[in-house]
């Protein structure tokens, strides 16, 4: 499960897409039919998503992210791979995998700055 506040992110940049590009466009990327979409997007009265759903969406935002900059290993989309296998994984269980991460990558002498700042 996404974090809440991740989650939310995530519906907004999918409602400026939406905005922009046209709700068929963007459900099609997303892998959610139009009507889908519109409910997860809603202001009024959003729905909570599946599981699956909030795959779809955490794998969207991770290939906008890398998209947008051409880079896979740019922060924010590192940021947004990270909350897609924390999201795949029992909540027991994401706080570690992020710890195993960090540790990981500070033993390598690689920056690890970049889990800590917003997506």
């Amino acid at each position: 499960m996404l974090d809440p506040e991740f989650r939310e992110r995530i519906r907004e940049a999918l409602r400026t897409e939406v905005a922009s590009r046209g709700l068929r466009v963007v459900a099609r990327e997303v892998g959610l039919r139009p009507s889908g979409l519109r409910k997860l997007i809603s202001e009024e009265s959003p729905t909570t998503p599946q599981e699956n759903t909030e795959r779809k969406m955490a794998s969207w935002i991770a290939r906008r992210q890398v998209s947008a900059t051409g880079d896979p290993y740019e922060a924010a989309g590192k940021r947004a791979a990270l909350q897609l296998l924390r999201g795949a994984l029992p909540r027991r269980e994401q706080a570690r995998l992020r710890e195993l991460i960090r540790e990981s990558l500070w033993t390598a002498g690689l920056p690890v700055g970049w889990m800590d700042e917003e997506v």
